[in-house]
């Protein structure tokens, strides 16, 4: 299979059912079966919008990036029979499962762009141009020097005259691109499915120990469905990664994955800040005696600062650091 930007979706498609072995004599039939399995599994992985993005569509027709064939092909290419291959865990809502697995699917996303790189066509235009081994030759010294300065610097500022050619600078800069993509790709790709094995886990922890306390804590049997400020609130913090982005060597985004760390520390605090509330349900139920329309929300507001001490007094005073918890905790 040949890569190329902008290539036909039913194209590349077709190429790639080609290149697997299949029965040419049935190549439409399994052209149509690959999109289909394409859509499932890119639906559970939650990209499907991809295939519908109008930015890939011209005249009905779909048309994508490299780094999109790259990750079909790679998809297409897994097993996905057996209940313990990647894909078939993907498929049947098994995401969490497959965390071992990302690392060795994303290594064959990054393997094809190495076939890529090192297929890249090109052909001389000009008597006096390289040819492409020592273009090659060229880029991997370039890639060397930028390594050391830690700079892009050198293929940034390329330009045709002087020692090269429109056509030579094409080429050089194009294999930086893909060098690049690479590296941005797979880590995005990588970064994303591990946030799609982590998320359910995660927000299903946060309902269950929120649950659990509030139960707890309010004397209730079981709470009755789920809990909407927490999926309101999950939605506004988690952002899907997109499924590129450009090399800008920006630094001032996270990670899904440190987004999964950071929502996991704060469930712990939801949970605390939960139980905390108890001193202030304690004293609701002794005011609320007194003044039966006493509404919770003002009664907290209204909560004196020694009553609060009281509370932490009376919860650690037993311990055996006791005295020194509660000067840490009470308030002034």
């Amino acid at each position: 299979m040949q890569y190329k930007d902008g290539k036909n979706y039913t194209e590349f498609i077709r190429e790639i059912v080609i290149d697997s072995g299949k029965d040419r004599c049935d190549i439409e039939d399994e052209c149509k079966n690959a999109k289909k399995v394409l859509k499932k599994i890119l639906t559970s992985l939650d990209m499907k919008n991809v295939l519908y993005d109008k930015k890939y569509q011209r005249n009905n027709k779909k048309f994508f990036p490299v780094h999109f064939q790259i990750l079909c092909k790679v998809l297409l290419s897994q097993n996905r029979s057996r209940k313990e291959d990647f894909i078939y865990k993907i498929n049947h809502d098994r995401v969490e499962e497959i965390t071992e697995e990302i690392l060795d699917f994303c290594n064959q996303i990054r393997m094809e762009f190495k076939n890529w790189f090192e297929s890249l066509e090109y052909e001389k235009k000009e008597e006096r141009e390289r040819e492409k081994e020592k273009l090659d030759e060229i880029f991997n010294e370039m890639e060397k020097c930028m390594i050391e300065d830690q700079s892009t610097e050198e293929i940034d500022t390329l330009e045709p005259g002087g020692d090269f050619t429109e056509n030579e600078v094409s080429y050089l800069k194009k294999k930086f691109r893909i060098r690049m993509e690479s590296n941005i790709f797979s880590k995005d790709l990588e970064d994303k499915i591990y946030y799609n094995s982590q998320k359910k886990k995660i927000i299903k922890k946060m309902h269950d120990c929120i649950d659990e306390e509030l139960k707890y804590l309010l004397n209730l049997d079981e709470l009755d469905g789920r809990i909407t400020l927490l999926d309101e609130w999950k939605s506004e913090t988690l952002d899907d990664i997109p499924l590129s982005r450009e090399y800008i060597g920006k630094g001032d985004y996270l990670t899904n994955k440190e987004k999964c760390d950071i929502l996991s520390d704060l469930t712990k605090d939801c949970v605390d800040t939960i139980k905390y509330n108890k001193i202030y349900i304690d004293g609701y139920k002794k005011n609320r005696k007194k003044d039966p329309d006493l509404k919770f929300s003002i009664y907290k507001k209204e909560v004196k600062a020694d009553e609060i001490n009281t509370f932490i007094e009376n919860i650690f005073l037993d311990d055996e650091d006791g005295e020194e918890v509660i000067k840490r905790k009470k308030i002034d």
